[in-house]
């Protein structure tokens, strides 16, 4: 369904901006259909729509919850090499994530190095 829409948007000349396909990539991510989610990720610089914290996070939660903990992770970490600040439902969800699958000293690691990262910006 969620495609389907960027496909009617397409074939009528309309391009999708970065909110459609984060639409999309929320709806893919909920369903279960990470990895389809994440082929449009990886090919969204190439039609102009860079990904923006929302993208993101709607991949890390996906990743997150079909179990894939690392791979969110290492988006976490891909999503600040490319210069994109995460944003506070970015900490949430890493933050309850890990409290929930009962890995509370990493939960604590990941806010202790982030209160430091925070406090040298400033």
């Amino acid at each position: 369904m969620a495609l389907g829409v960027l496909e009617i948007m397409m074939s009528n000349g309309c391009l999708p901006d970065i909110d459609n396909y984060n639409f999309v990539l929320c709806a893919l991510c909920r369903k279960g259909q990470v990895e389809q989610a994440l082929k449009i990720f990886h090919k969204l610089d190439d039609v102009g729509c860079h990904p923006d914290v929302r993208s993101y996070n709607n991949i890390i939660c996906g990743l997150w919850n079909m179990g894939d903990r690392s791979r969110a992770i290492k988006m976490v970490e891909e999503m600040v090499s490319a210069g994109i600040d995460p944003d506070d439902i970015t900490y949430s969800s890493i933050l309850c994530s890990l409290c929930r699958g009962r890995m509370v000293d990493e939960a604590m690691s990941y806010l202790r190095t982030w209160r430091t990262i925070e406090s040298n910006q400033m």
